[in-house]
């Protein structure tokens, strides 16, 4: 996926809690909390899919390097401790019969910490958007109606990590490192030809794929492929949504992926402007299989269990608990209203537009009622971290 703190002081108990779980360095971004804090952690969503989404990040923490040493609030804790907390949840999930009886172990055997939330939110509120996998058409040759291209990464794009952050750049024939190409100057040139991965009808449904970093392919035999994110050209991401509502085009609330994709279809001469606005550029692969798409932690995405989080500010080894509310829709498809959702969720994913510990981006699936979800959501919420309980620095 393509695939977003205002940080309080801790006082009182939550600060002494903090002090006696780990060893303690800078100011977080994550807040822990005393019992009396604690909210309910009900979960009335799918059982087996949660121990499907739990065993998935359960294969990422035992794929990372033993010796890694994970943040949480002022805390430090080891990997080990991770992997003990994951597996302490599944065994409770396994042995517990009702969501109840989950809550109240889960408040039992581990300590919460809250992520700080957004500048201008009270209450440590965050912003809860929603992504999800399109469905779309194409075809391997440049055809017919099939002309807008998903590219593959090209040669001459060099990624390398300085101070723990990923820059590119574009290595010219005398070795010469320059920044990569924008957006613009990929679509208006033939630069990357020869990198061609699959053709698409439409430009927006390319840039559409740009966003949620993944997509499910309808070859014209019928076939269907999936495609995921495997590099972009380390340029800065800059919403359209925002751009539209500068513009005076849109008001905030309106703003969805379907009102903007209308709006250029209408407006064809403004298209080029308004998607070049956004210089960051996706490059894709297909997949190993056509199963669920990965985020970039590389594990399975799990429909309503995944999120995409800033893994530099917030914990991607933790597991979570989320609550906000998510649209609801009759059968025809038409919406009408909102209900709950309090789920535990799994850190998978992260993207360009997820920064800070304000944000949240929850992968939806890939039916129109997960597309149609994706462009209402922008709920408030409040995420938190469970660690298991008792660890102390020096002893496991």
């Amino acid at each position: 996926m393509q695939h977003h703190t205002k940080l309080l002081f801790i006082l009182g108990a939550a600060f002494f809690i903090a002090l006696a779980i780990a060893s303690c360095g800078k100011r977080p971004a994550l807040i822990p909390l005393s019992i009396q804090q604690v909210p309910d952690l009900t979960d009335y969503g799918n059982r087996v899919e949660l121990i499907h989404a739990v065993n998935r990040h359960l294969d990422y923490l035992h794929a990372l390097p033993s010796g890694q040493k994970i943040s949480i609030g002022r805390c430090t804790y080891p990997l080990s401790w991770m992997i003990e907390s994951t597996k302490l949840f599944l065994q409770l999930i396994e042995e517990t019969n009702s969501p109840d009886e989950l809550s109240q172990k889960v408040q039992a055997r581990f300590d919460l910490f809250q992520a700080s939330g957004r500048e201008g939110l009270s209450g440590q509120q965050m912003l809860i958007t929603g992504y999800y996998e399109p469905v779309l058409e194409g075809s391997l040759k440049h055809e017919g109606p099939y002309r807008w291209p998903l590219y593959t990464v090209p040669a001459d794009l060099v990624s390398r990590v300085v101070k723990n952050k990923t820059e590119v750049y574009r290595k010219t024939g005398d070795s010469t490192m320059l920044p990569y190409w924008s957006r613009q100057e990929i679509e208006e040139h033939s630069y990357l030809k020869g990198y061609e991965l699959v053709y698409l009808k439409d430009p927006f449904d390319a840039f559409t794929i740009h966003v949620q970093g993944s997509a499910k392919i309808q070859l014209p035999d019928g076939s269907v492929r999936s495609v995921h994110y495997a590099g972009s050209n380390g340029r800065p991401y800059s919403s359209i949504g925002k751009l539209m509502v500068d513009r005076g085009i849109m008001v905030r609330e309106e703003v969805t992926m379907e009102k903007i994709g209308k709006y250029i279809h209408e407006h064809p001469d403004e298209r080029k402007d308004i998607l070049y606005h956004n210089k960051k550029y996706i490059f894709f692969q297909w997949a190993a299989d056509n199963g669920a798409p990965r985020g970039s932690a590389g594990v399975e995405l799990t429909p309503e269990r995944s999120i995409a989080i800033d893994t530099k500010t917030l914990p991607a080894s933790a597991l979570g608990f989320l609550i906000t509310r998510k649209p609801l829709f009759a059968e025809n498809g038409d919406f009408t209203g909102w209900q709950d959702f309090n789920r535990f969720v799994l850190p998978q994913d992260s993207g360009a537009a997820i920064k800070g510990a304000g944000r949240v981006d929850l992968f939806l699936g890939n039916s129109h009622e997960a597309q149609k979800a994706a462009g209402l959501m922008q709920e408030e919420g409040k995420l938190y971290f469970l660690i298991k309980k008792g660890y102390v620095a020096g002893k496991q």
